[in-house]
């Protein structure tokens, strides 16, 4: 049997992605999680690629959790909300990026 987790933490891995691969990467979240997905990365509408470091394909913006909840109906969100960089609490320790629950 696969081992499955209660909670799969996503974090600035998916912008990341080759986006031809995020299909087979939303099945395999999907697959190791028994309860809980938090999924935080940058966030854009329309997916758009951002120069990364001088280099090109190596970042991306996109709606992540609305593909994934596409793809797999019968999550439930159970809150979504933004980390601001600016916020003092996080201030130097976090990036602008969208974060989103869901239960299976």
């Amino acid at each position: 049997m696969k081992k499955k987790f209660d909670l799969v933490i996503i974090t600035g891995v998916l912008m990341h992605q080759d986006p031809t691969k995020l299909d087979i990467i939303y099945s395999k979240i999907n697959k190791l999680c028994s309860k809980y997905i938090y999924l935080s990365e940058y966030f854009n509408p329309v997916p758009v690629e951002i120069p990364y470091r001088g280099e090109r394909e190596r970042l991306f913006k996109r709606d992540f959790a609305k593909e994934l909840w596409m793809k797999f109906k019968k999550l439930k969100l159970v809150d979504y909300g933004f980390h601001w960089k600016e916020d003092p609490f996080f201030k130097n320790t976090v990036d602008n990026t969208n974060w989103f629950i869901f239960k299976k």
